[in-house]
């Protein structure tokens, strides 16, 4: 079960909930099991492995008998911690979902400027390179665990509506000015878009064993951006 804790950002923008824990137990017998949600080495290593296994091969290649081989367990000691791969994939999506709701909190909690954008593009950019499997498949996994969908389904609402309240803030800052019929909430939903989708725009034109610089999504980022930029606000982009 999922569960949401509210928590003040202290940035001018009200509460940002959290995503909990997604269970990746299950009830009954398995419920005698050790907290799963707890760091433990062994289920970390276990994690460590199913990742780079996912990423490199996709999840429906990949067996709890390879990922017990990569970590360098047995069968039962995998089945210890996981009970089968749906698990797995649980826990590492709950560890992605986890490091974007910080990315998030930690841009709504600086001041309104946009310079605050480009870091987070960043930082999402490097979280979708690790987790790169879950932005490959994530419909096809939301359509086959439906408490993925919901866990999902409710941080990304969270998402956008954190990202609404920092382009309010950037228009109370005279930052930004969005004249009618747009609204902030269109210039933070495009935004988000190439937030969210630039990694998997980068990997259908660059391998993922790529060694050089990966492009940055500033470029477009900026053509969103630009038309509502005030002559302040286009003064804070000289320098970047």
């Amino acid at each position: 079960m999922v569960t949401l804790g509210a928590v003040d950002t202290g940035g001018g923008g009200g509460t940002f909930a959290r995503v909990g824990a997604l269970r990746t137990d299950a009830p009954g017998p398995d419920a005698a099991r050790p907290d799963v949600r707890a760091v433990n080495p062994t289920r970390q290593r276990v994690l460590v492995a199913a990742l780079a296994l996912f990423n490199d091969q996709g999840t429906a290649h990949v067996t709890t008998n390879h990922i017990a081989a990569a970590a360098g367990l047995s069968p039962g000691n995998l089945y210890y911690w996981f009970r089968n791969k749906r698990q797995v994939i649980r826990a590492l999506v709950q560890q992605w979902l986890t490091e974007v709701d910080e990315h998030v909190e930690e841009m709504i909690e600086q001041p309104a400027h946009v310079h605050a954008l480009w870091d987070d593009l960043g930082r999402t950019a490097d979280t979708e390179h690790r987790f790169r499997f879950v932005r490959r498949e994530i419909l096809a996994l939301l359509y086959d665990d439906a408490e993925l969908a919901t866990a999902y389904r409710a941080t990304y609402r969270r998402w956008i509506d954190a990202r609404v309240e920092y382009v309010h803030r950037l228009v109370r800052a005279g930052v930004l000015e969005i004249p009618a019929p747009r609204t902030p909430e269109d210039l933070a939903v495009a935004l988000w878009l190439v937030t969210e989708y630039w990694p998997s725009h980068l990997a259908l034109l660059i391998d993922d064993d790529s060694r050089g610089p990966r492009p940055t999504g500033i470029r477009p980022m900026l053509v969103v951006l630009g038309p509502y930029l005030t002559e302040q606000g286009a003064r804070a982009l000289e320098i970047l």
